[in-house]
């Protein structure tokens, strides 16, 4: 979370959303997020869940400032047609854990405008439980749909061909991670530890312990993800 400082500027005086199950990795972040900045932890009750309307409501009520959520759970927001005139307390709305559809987020700014808070889609994994890319969506300029933005402070990211070198220009590669927030491993499991937690040199002679996510991306043409 003090990597994540220089993107979301936290403080004490946020209150954080917490919706997810805590099997889910999304859990990790809408938890320690307010406990580890001095912030307040804001629980949505069960039995409001599946209601969208009543939900937000909720988060409204209690003045929430960042609201973490999926894409799918913004779409059912959006579908609920419940969208205030402006969007209360909240200045941060999160994304993660799946791909973000442009329509959604082209028809929530024709909603909010300018009054809109902050909509940022971040990429985060089990093996680092946190961000590691951040793209922020702006109301005046297209949406850029698939982007996850640039890495966060502290955090490495390489796309790699089959032969773990590193891609040029706009070439599609497997997406490596590393930095410091990256796990040891998995828990008695030395196999596949050995097969995703590597140590290589992606090209520029410097030896890094390297997470493999099995994921494809590539560099547009503005230098994001």
């Amino acid at each position: 979370f003090s990597a994540l400082e220089p993107e979301f500027a936290f403080s004490p005086a946020d209150q954080w959303s917490a919706m997810h199950s805590f099997a889910f990795g999304f859990s990790v972040w809408e938890t320690w997020g307010p406990l580890s900045t001095g912030g307040c932890l804001r629980i949505v009750s069960e039995h409001l869940r599946g209601d969208p309307a009543a939900w937000f409501r909720a988060v409204l009520d209690c003045q929430v400032t960042v609201l973490s959520i999926t894409p799918s759970g913004f779409r059912q927001l959006l579908a609920a047609d419940c969208l205030p005139v402006v969007p209360g307390s909240l200045r941060l709305i999160v994304f993660s854990g799946e791909a973000v559809n442009g329509a959604d987020v082209t028809a929530w700014f024709e909603h909010f405008g300018k009054h809109s808070p902050r909509l940022i889609n971040t990429y985060a994994l089990t093996e680092t439980a946190g961000r590691i890319t951040a793209h922020e969506y702006l109301s005046d300029s297209p949406v850029e749909v698939g982007s996850i933005g640039r890495p966060v402070r502290d955090a490495e990211v390489f796309l790699l061909d089959s032969g773990q070198h590193e891609v040029t220009g706009g070439e599609v590669g497997e997406l490596y991670i590393g930095g410091p927030m990256l796990a040891a491993g998995y828990l008695g499991e030395p196999m596949l530890t050995a097969e995703r937690f590597m140590t290589l040199d992606p090209g520029d002679g410097v030896v890094r312990r390297l997470y493999r996510t099995g994921d494809r991306a590539r560099i547009t043409n503005s230098g994001e993800i």
